[in-house]
C-alpha cells in the first residue's frame, strides 16, 4: 500500500496486484462467513391461496401484503417486522411509501375508490444496496 501525492491510499503493491495483507484479510473474511443457504421460492399458487383467505380484516390485509410482496419481488423485511437480530439497513414499508395514482393524480389513502387506481408507486426508503428513496411504478393489472 502506498499513498499518492494527493494523499489517496492505493491498496495495490508496486506490481499492480492487490496488497498481500488485504488479500489475506479478504480471504479470512470469506472463510469466516457462513455458507449461503438457498431458500426455496414460494409458488404462485400459495400466494393465491393466501389471497383467498378473506374471512377477517387481518386475513384480508395479510393476503394483500403477500400479493404486494410477491408481485414486487420484495424481501420479507420490506413488508414484515423481523426480530432485532435479523434487522438490516432495509426499512419496512409504511402507508406513506405507497402512492396510488389515477389519471395522473395521487389519490388520498382514505379514498373509497382506491382500488380504481391505474398505477401504484412504491418508494423503498433504504435498501441493502444503498439505494435511497427508490420509487418503483407499476400499472394496474386485472388482479
Amino acid at each position: 500500500m502506498y499513498a499518492r501525492p494527493s494523499g489517496t491510499v492505493i491498496a495495490k503493491d508496486d506490481d499492480g496486484q492487490l496488497s498481500f495483507i488485504l488479500s489475506r484479510l479478504f480471504r479470512a473474511f470469506r472463510n469466516k462467513d457462513p455458507k449461503e443457504v438457498q431458500q426455496k421460492a414460494v409458488p404462485p399458487r400459495v400466494v393465491l391461496a393466501i389471497a383467498r383467505l378473506d374471512r377477517s380484516e387481518s386475513q384480508l390485509a395479510v393476503g394483500q401484503l403477500v400479493r404486494l410482496g410477491f408481485f414486487f419481488a420484495m424481501r420479507s423485511r420490506e413488508y414484515l417486522k423481523v426480530p432485532k437480530a435479523e434487522e438490516g439497513r432495509t426499512k419496512i414499508l409504511v402507508l406513506q411509501n405507497l402512492g396510488f395514482i389515477r389519471d395522473g393524480k395521487v389519490m388520498r389513502h382514505d379514498d373509497l375508490e382506491l382500488e380504481r387506481a391505474d398505477r401504484l408507486a412504491v418508494t423503498f426508503e433504504m435498501q441493502k444496496k444503498d439505494d435511497k428513496n427508490d420509487t418503483v411504478h407499476h400499472k394496474a393489472t386485472q388482479d
